[in-house]
C-alpha cells in the first residue's frame, strides 16, 4: 500500500502532496468534527486558489461543470440567507 502512494507521489510537488493528504484525511475530519472539517475545505481552497494564480492555469473556467457548481453554490448561499433572513 505504502509503495503505492509512493509511486503516485513521486513526481508530485509538496502543494500536491498536501492536497493528497488532506483528501486521504478528509474522511477522519468529517469524523471529528464541524471545525476540522471546515478548516480541511479551507485549505485545499486557498491550496487551489494560490496554484492556480502562480501556474496562470485559467483553463477550468472554460468548463460548464465548473459553472454549473458555481450557480448551485450562490443558489444555496441565497437560498439560506433568505430563509434565514440576514439580507
Amino acid at each position: 500500500m505504502i509503495a503505492k502512494i509512493n509511486k503516485i507521489t513521486s513526481n508530485a510537488s509538496v502543494i500536491d502532496k498536501a492536497v493528497f493528504l488532506l483528501f486521504a484525511l478528509f474522511p477522519l475530519s468529517a469524523i471529528l468534527g464541524n471545525l476540522l472539517l471546515n478548516l480541511t475545505f479551507i485549505i485545499i481552497f486557498l491550496i487551489f486558489i494560490v496554484d492556480t494564480i502562480v501556474n496562470k492555469d485559467y483553463h477550468f473556467l472554460k468548463d460548464i461543470t465548473f459553472w454549473i457548481l458555481t450557480f448551485f453554490f450562490y443558489y444555496f448561499i441565497g437560498k439560506s440567507l433568505l430563509q434565514y433572513g440576514s439580507i
